[in-house]
């Protein structure tokens, strides 16, 4: 049950990884794991470089969307950006799928609540 349960987090981990803008590596290259590539890292990422041309590394088991309110808070300033600058045809709304969630200070309903806006986004995007 565990396994499924940690199976299921990376991939909303990369999910959310995906819609702010990191890509995934076509080669695994840390420990024979997937890799994200980023150019900037709002958090200090910083991995052992085997691609010269991306400054940053991260393998998906180190993704902490689902842990840190840190990483978390970065995601929802993009998803409210999207709802004030809406630039593509359908925009999820903040305020309703996210912000009722916030309210209780459950990183995991908010965690949630994130991933749904970003299947809602993806879905008619």
């Amino acid at each position: 049950m565990l396994n499924l349960k940690n199976k299921k987090m990376e991939k909303e981990n990369k999910l959310i990884a995906e819609f702010i803008g990191f890509k995934p590596c076509l080669v695994p290259c840390l420990n024979g794991n997937k890799i994200y590539v980023g150019t900037e890292t709002p958090f200090g990422w910083q991995y052992p470089n085997c691609y010269p041309e991306h400054d940053y590394l991260i393998s998906v088991q180190d993704l902490k969307f689902n842990t840190s309110w840190d990483w978390l808070t970065f995601v929802l300033r993009e998803c409210k950006s999207l709802d004030l600058n809406p630039r593509d045809k359908y925009i999820p709304s903040f305020d309703k799928l996210i912000l009722p969630s916030l309210d209780t200070w459950d990183i995991n309903e908010v965690y949630k609540s994130v991933v749904e806006f970003i299947n809602e986004y993806n879905q008619n995007n």
